[in-house]
């Protein structure tokens, strides 16, 4: 579903922990280090690696997921306000291009976009653009969720040291916490659903995301490095 290749993003880490420990194998390291992030192995750890949010330009952070439901099942669980209470949070809109919503904790805003049984797309006030699309696939239907940062936004302090609060691409990207959140709303849509959902806690999903987005900058300076940041 991804270009993401934990294999590739972690190899330092098992080449660090071989250096302090000389006695420990190659595969075992690898099993060290998969359960640092929460997973009973390195093979599960790779195996995750499709489910991870994808930088598909700067400031713009994009989910896919095939779900073995019915489209207009899921369409009714993004896109009807008391459904979105429910896997979400709290919601309040009128389902309409120009309507108002209200998100829990002051996220407002218009709804930007509504193409019914394929996608809506959330515009905040303090601006940035949430959108989420579905299509039928053979099995289901396939889930695409985009976030899109407001220009300039920054991360809320938080302690020092705290790897949530990190914004490996500077202002106007995600940072860590907000990328491992977005991921833990799509595993809720998923469980909601009745979906499988493959998942770890919500350190060691903060601490893989910090690696996955700084992965991902690190490469976009070729592969994104052309285009510009939100407006």
């Amino acid at each position: 579903m991804t270009d993401i290749n934990l294999a590739e993003i972690l190899r330092d880490d098992v080449e660090a922990l071989r250096r302090e420990d000389d006695g420990i194998g190659p595969d075992d390291a690898r099993d060290v280090i998969a359960r640092r992030y929460g997973f009973e192995n390195w093979p599960a750890l790779v195996a995750f690696s499709p489910f991870l949010g994808e930088l598909t330009e700067p400031g713009m952070l994009t989910f896919r997921r095939k779900l073995p439901v019915d489209r207009q099942r899921v369409w009714s669980a993004i896109s009807d306000p008391a459904e979105l209470s429910q896997w979400f949070m709290e919601t309040t809109m009128e389902t309409r291009v120009g309507g108002r919503f209200a998100f829990k904790d002051g996220w407002d805003g218009v709804v930007s976009a509504l193409e019914p049984g394929a996608a809506i797309a959330f515009t905040a006030d303090q601006g940035g653009q949430t959108r989420f699309e579905v299509a039928d696939s053979e099995d289901g239907t396939r889930f695409r969720l985009v976030d899109r940062m407001a220009p300039g936004a920054t991360a809320p302090d938080g302690e020092p040291g705290d790897p949530a609060a990190r914004q490996p691409g500077g202002p106007g990207t995600h940072w860590v916490g907000i990328a491992a959140g977005w991921h833990d709303f799509v595993d809720s849509l998923l469980d909601y659903l009745g979906a499988p959902v493959s998942t770890v806690g919500e350190h060691e999903m903060t601490l893989l995301y910090e690696r996955v987005l700084a992965a991902q900058y690190d490469r976009s300076e070729t592969s994104l490095g052309a285009r510009t940041l939100p407006q």
